[in-house]
């Protein structure tokens, strides 16, 4: 393998990141193959960082692999390795459902270890070869690989000719899952065993922004003959309203119905009092004021 010296933006991103670690420390990094290079491993094993991370095929310096076919006749588990005595660092060609290469300045492929993959041909979960350097990259980059999938579920998918909102877009939906992510967190511990599926939360993101600080939006046009105040409703099943929602104290105007409901507050009492923004009812009266209650923190 051939040794340049020249890094491309997505090295000098990698660069920029560890430019705060302290040197000859033995600090390890993971990255995925829109950063790695060979270069870019041998400028971290000179600053005694080492690194394990995946490679594109077209980004291994002459270093020449066993062909993806000789492998899969070999069946999976099978691999072969290429190893610069100079450098240190070591690239590996591992085929499983399909090949992948993987770069490292400081693990190869002993010891051999195993991991556990299901077979369509035995029906049952059999014991695959996995190299080291393998093993020390899967666990590390979870992580990353399982944003990229929780991204991807529900990505935000507007065309534009503005190149930079597809950034925009993308940090909107970093942000999301990492919010749920803290929040699924969160619920864990403190014991819950439900809590929002992602997309749920999602849309309760939505929902927040859409009504946060807004009064009740009024519908333009004639009514419908079908659309009934929801006080005449019966057996209508009545979901609480988002905590954004719910607490931001701007225009929850109490409202007079007909029809008694119960109160979304304390449960055991009926009230004609409803709330306009959260459409809730809510005690309301010389005994019982579940209105300020259910709107205070």
């Amino acid at each position: 393998m051939n040794l340049g010296g020249n890094l491309s933006f997505s090295g000098n991103v990698v660069l920029r990141l560890v430019q705060d670690l302290k040197p000859n420390c033995n600090f390890k990094v993971f990255f995925d193959n829109w950063f790695t290079s060979v270069d870019l491993v041998h400028e971290l094993s000179k600053k005694k960082i080492w690194c394990a991370a995946t490679i594109r095929a077209n980004r291994l310096s002459g270093c020449t692999l066993a062909d993806e076919k000789d492998l899969k006749k070999r069946g999976r588990g099978s691999y072969d390795f290429r190893s610069n005595s100079q450098s240190g660092i070591t690239i590996v060609k591992w085929f499983d459902n399909k090949s992948v290469h993987v770069t490292s300045s400081h693990c190869g492929v002993e010891p051999l270890g195993s991991c556990r993959r299901w077979s369509k041909s035995e029906q049952k979960y059999i014991d695959v070869a996995q190299p080291k350097i393998i093993g020390e990259y899967n666990p590390h980059m979870g992580g990353v690989d399982l944003c990229d999938m929780l991204i991807e579920l529900y990505r935000i998918d507007l065309r534009s000719k503005r190149w930079y909102m597809r950034i925009v877009y993308f940090c909107f939906d970093l942000a999301v899952v990492n919010g749920w992510i803290h929040y699924k967190h969160h619920m864990l511990q403190h014991g819950a065993r439900k809590f929002l599926s992602l997309k749920d939360f999602r849309c309760s993101i939505a929902q927040a922004l859409i009504k946060a600080g807004k009064g009740s939006v009024r519908k333009r046009g004639r009514p419908s003959l079908d659309d009934n105040s929801p006080a005449e409703k019966s057996h209508r099943v009545v979901t609480g309203p988002i905590m954004d929602v719910r607490f931001d104290g701007l225009r929850h105007w109490p409202t007079h119905t007909d029809q008694k409901q119960r109160c979304k507050y304390c449960s055991s009492g009926y009230s004609r009092i409803f709330c306009s923004k959260c459409k809730v009812s809510l005690c309301l009266n010389k005994n019982n004021n579940c209105f300020t209650r259910f709107h205070c923190k």
